[in-house]
């Protein structure tokens, strides 16, 4: 093409064609249009409607990339394609504001290429187009103003081959030539705007610095995670005293939680309490359930049935002495056969046969069934009893993290602690020292963390705003342990620093040239998304219809009216 190109004869052939294009365009005039008024909208942007039929030539050009659904679906791709319309409407207002325009002669020289650009969201556009190969490849990251860009396969031998591209134009966006070219100077237009917004963007050495100095400072922790729920099965479950004491300060938690679980409460549901014992692992189904039947003559025994609930079931209900409260489809898989065995229990105290269902085999013993006028009763017990179970589980757990933070030592490593009190605790325990306590997967346990960042989080499920991460990185020196337990939504952690590697001035100046291009640029779509976000709700706000997407593996068919 480029040879073509410095020929004379190659400027008058080149010129031949792109009139001919520009002819074919011509034809039906400019009435194609991304905004429309009427009232089929693919999305809306303030008072503007996105027409169906742009919304349809940008998600082809998205996809054509060869998605299936489910990839479409794992990247959202629907509501991507809708917002990078939605900004580029509000760009170009933007434009036409500023009087900026595309130049025809510009977007022509793409399509002879059979180079087009689509509108991607300014919020992880550079990831976005990268794994959609909407951008030309420079090694980590996009080459600077290609995002966006999808080759389109219109060349034959080399040459520009215009009945070839105005096949791959309809059959990949359903438009026709003249108005995909309009499509494509709408995209230009837009592309000048946000070139115009991140222009001025710059990196200092020192911002890059310190921005590399975060993510790229890397520590490696121990962490004890002390789940409450392994406390509230194993170490400390409600007296009648302990529940009585808890309700009395906790009364307006008691009666919201009560309101909430009345619905439930229905006249005839059983309220019962569950052993179990799950199948499908090393024993056979038959063991399983012979195993259990030994047991019957046992939870048939009232002043024993908790006890052996919690020693021996593999429910989770164990963690409240195998107590479900009222019995119904929510219970999930295996609910039918549990509710079919529990209606033929007639008197509280009474134990079914055993139960099989899909987790395995099951035994339940009727505390009450629901009436009218003991529901609310039933509920309120349950819930104070659940309640103050989890109060005491989170009194415990944390009673073990203090003792495991005197514990660890310079000579007493965070899992040699966490044994030593672990069997203090169980030792003390009601249950005492029991053999399934110690291989429940809950139980306190230490592990090691895979390198991460300040960004990163070292542990899942953290409640609260603080930081684990910044944490372990304020630590001085390896074995240095957090002075408080950091609170998780079932728990509790302690993290002690393993070892830390920083992100040094020296490595900065290795990698200086190659990496502050790439932060100028993550900064600057940083400055167009929050642009585009003010100018969308300055424009009051956007919305997006999903039914104007075809399926990914879908043929878009041409659309002869444009």
């Amino acid at each position: 093409m480029r040879s073509l190109r410095d020929s004379f004869l190659g400027q008058l052939v080149l010129g031949a064609i792109v009139v001919a294009i520009i002819v074919a365009f011509a034809i039906g005039g400019m009435q194609g249009g991304g905004t429309t008024f009427g009232s089929e909208c693919a999305a809306r942007v303030g008072s503007s409607c996105i027409d169906p039929k742009e919304y349809t030539a940008a998600y082809g050009l998205v996809v054509s990339v060869g998605l299936n659904d489910r990839a479409v679906q794992q990247l959202d791709l629907k509501r991507q394609v809708a917002r990078g319309l939605i900004e580029r409407e509000v760009l170009l207002r933007e434009a036409k504001a500023l009087g900026i325009s595309a130049s025809e002669k510009a977007v022509d020289e793409d399509l002879l290429s059979g180079r087009a650009r689509v509108s991607l969201p300014a919020e992880g556009r550079e990831r976005l187009a990268m794994s959609l190969a909407l951008c030309l490849d420079d090694e980590r990251t996009c080459a600077p103003g290609t995002i966006g860009l999808r080759a389109l396969p219109v060349l034959q031998n080399g040459v520009f081959d215009y009945a070839r591209y105005e096949r791959v134009v309809r059959r990949t966006t359903g438009r026709s030539p003249n108005h995909f070219k309009e499509m494509q100077i709408r995209e230009a237009t837009a592309e000048r705007v946000r070139e115009l917004i991140t222009e001025p963007v710059r990196v200092s050495e020192e911002e890059a610095f310190l921005s590399l100095e975060r993510t790229q400072s890397k520590a490696v922790a121990r962490v004890l995670t002390i789940h409450r729920e392994w406390f509230q099965r194993y170490v400390r479950f409600p007296s009648e005293a302990d529940i009585k004491s808890f309700v009395s300060t906790h009364e307006k938690e008691v009666e919201e939680a009560t309101k909430a679980a009345s619905a439930r409460y229905q006249p005839g549901c059983p309220v019962v309490q569950e052993f179990a014992l799950k199948t499908g692992g090393t024993e056979s189904d038959e063991a399983v359930e012979k195993k259990l039947r030994s047991l019957l003559p046992r939870l048939k025994d009232a002043s024993t049935r908790e006890t052996l609930i919690r020693k021996e079931s593999e429910a989770d209900s164990a963690a409240l002495g195998g107590r479900l409260g009222c019995l119904d489809a929510r219970y999930g898989a295996g609910s039918e056969e549990l509710l079919t065995a529990a209606g033929k229990l007639e008197k509280p105290g009474e134990l079914t046969d055993v139960v099989r269902t899909p987790r395995g085999f099951h035994v339940l013993w009727l505390e009450d069934r629901v009436t009218a006028e003991n529901a609310q009763a039933l509920a309120r017990a349950f819930v104070s009893y659940e309640l103050t179970s989890r109060a005491l589980g989170t009194e415990e757990a944390r009673k073990f993290a203090d003792a495991v933070i005197a514990a660890v030592s310079p000579e007493t490593t965070l899992e040699a602690a966490t044994e030593k009190v672990l069997g203090t605790v169980l030792s003390s325990g009601r249950l005492g020292s029991v053999a399934l306590a110690l291989t429940d997967e809950s139980r306190p346990k230490t592990d090691v963390t895979a390198p991460f960042s300040i960004e990163d989080s070292p542990v899942e499920g953290v409640s609260g705003t603080e930081s684990p991460a910044q944490l372990v990185f304020d630590m001085k020196e390896p074995g240095e342990i957090t002075k408080t337990p950091v609170q998780l939504k079932d728990g509790l952690a302690l993290l002690q620093l393993k070892e830390k590697e920083p992100y040094t001035r020296e490595k900065f100046e290795k990698e200086r040239d190659e990496i502050l291009p790439i932060l100028r640029r993550r900064k600057a779509d940083q400055v167009l998304a929050d642009y585009v976000a003010e100018l969308i709700e300055k424009a009051g706000g956007a919305t997006y219809d999903d039914r104007y997407a075809p399926s990914a593996s879908a043929t878009t068919k041409p659309d002869n009216a444009g």
